[in-house]
């Protein structure tokens, strides 16, 4: 469950997760890091650095946005180009 609490100007605030909120989180956000967790929440800095490079890899290679912004991101750079090359071409 999620928690908020409202806020003297009407708008809510996140108070936080109860338990086992929290822990599915861990357990399907960070894998590596719920599985190293000890009994009073320590982690060791080898698991974060490890969930890190997860993390930094699955959202490189598997975020199907990825593809598509670096297939119009180079559409317009070549689109630019092309226009560059012709209007120095034209001698302006």
């Amino acid at each position: 469950m999620v928690h908020f609490r409202l806020k003297d100007d009407g708008y809510l605030e996140l108070e936080g997760f109860g338990e086992e909120t929290a822990e599915t989180i861990w357990e399907f956000a960070y894998p590596l890091l719920y599985e190293a967790m000890d009994d009073r929440g320590n982690i060791p800095e080898s698991a974060v650095k490890a969930e890190r490079e997860r993390v930094k890899q699955r959202v490189v290679r598997e975020h199907p946005m990825h593809r598509q912004v670096r297939k119009e991101l180079a559409r317009e750079h070549a689109q630019h180009r092309r226009s560059s090359a012709r209007g120095h071409g034209r001698g302006e």
